[in-house]
């Protein structure tokens, strides 16, 4: 199993770490003064061929560098045809959006709502949590989040099987942030 982590060091990514802790994995992290990586993560996807989890901030472009000032990205369209594993785990915003554009296999997430700011961008207000505090929420759908996806790994649960034990253990349908966050996750075959 390998890891390309693109940790910005914001509470965001940070919680992204509960998915790989403990588990046997190559990880291989990006931060924010890393500008030599690309030969690295090349080689790092190139050669694996069981499960390769892709995580941090990213757009329909790509997983993004944590300097965001480069404007680069770590995993965009002139290095995804390296991407061959047999499982492939994305956790970026866009992330499928990505996948279906470059027709990769696996689990992906969507637009994933892990701040108040972007909560604010969609709209989302604090008047429609649970809580009365959107941070409480948003907090909690990331942290379930990212425990399971450790649980599924640990467990060796197909990744087909994934959406619908996420969709029925443990996820609010009524709670904005949850819904909002796992309805846009995709599984490609």
């Amino acid at each position: 199993m390998t890891v390309i982590y693109s940790n910005f060091g914001d509470q965001d990514t940070l919680l992204l770490q509960q998915i790989w802790a403990n588990l046997d994995c190559r990880v291989i992290e990006i931060t924010h003064d890393m500008d030599d990586f690309e030969e690295i993560v090349d080689n790092a996807i190139a050669n694996e061929n069981d499960t390769l989890i892709m995580c941090g901030h990213g757009t329909t472009q790509g997983l993004l560098h944590p300097n965001l000032a480069s404007g680069g990205y770590i995993i965009h369209e002139n290095n995804v045809h390296l991407i061959h594993a047999q499982n492939v785990i994305a956790s970026w915003c866009y992330a499928s959006e990505f996948a279906e554009t470059h027709h990769l296999h696996g689990f992906f997430t969507g637009m994933f709502i892990s701040n108040e700011s972007e909560a604010e961008q969609y709209g989302i207000t604090f008047e429609q949590s649970d809580y009365d505090d959107i941070n409480i929420d948003i907090t909690h759908y990331g942290s379930y989040f990212s425990k399971m996806l450790h649980n599924f790994l640990e467990s060796n649960v197909p990744l087909s099987d994934w959406l619908s034990i996420l969709n029925n253990d443990g996820i609010n349908h009524s709670n904005v942030i949850g819904y909002f966050n796992f309805s846009r996750m995709r599984y490609f075959e």
